[in-house]
């Protein structure tokens, strides 16, 4: 298995499992206004704005751009003999780097159709620190 299709399945079992509740904040908010802001306006990111799921997106994020750095580092490698190969073993990755916004969004809305409401506008990208101090996002 791909260590990318590894992350994709935990990000998507934690967001299926969060979803009900987000679903239920949705639903509590939906006749509150502040002035004459309602919450279509307030939250135009619909249930993708919600601070629980931003922290998830941005964990899975910073574990695929780790991931692509490794790959990065490697082609940087001196290339292997055929014995150090067979030695080492072969990934599923390969050499690919792929784009967070691909795995987390992309592909989560064509493998769950019904999640395209909910998460189809998702535009905010994270910048900060891992928990290694090592910064994102800054271009």
């Amino acid at each position: 298995m791909s260590l990318y299709t590894d992350i994709y399945s935990r990000y998507e079992r934690e967001v299926l499992e969060l979803l009900p509740a987000l679903e239920q904040w949705w639903s509590e908010i939906a006749s509150v206004k502040r002035g004459k802001t309602a919450r279509d306006d307030r939250w135009p990111l619909g249930l993708s704005g919600h601070p629980r799921f931003i922290a998830i997106y941005r964990r899975y994020m910073l574990e695929i751009l780790r991931l692509n750095d490794e790959h990065e580092r490697k082609a940087d490698e001196p290339h292997l003999s055929k014995q150090e190969l067979w030695e080492k073993g072969k990934t599923d990755d390969g050499d690919r780097v792929a784009k967070p916004q691909s795995i987390l969004i992309e592909d989560l809305i064509q493998r769950n159709p019904a999640l395209r409401d909910h998460f189809q506008y998702f535009m905010f990208i994270p910048i900060g620190a891992d928990d290694f101090g090592e910064l994102y996002g800054e271009g």
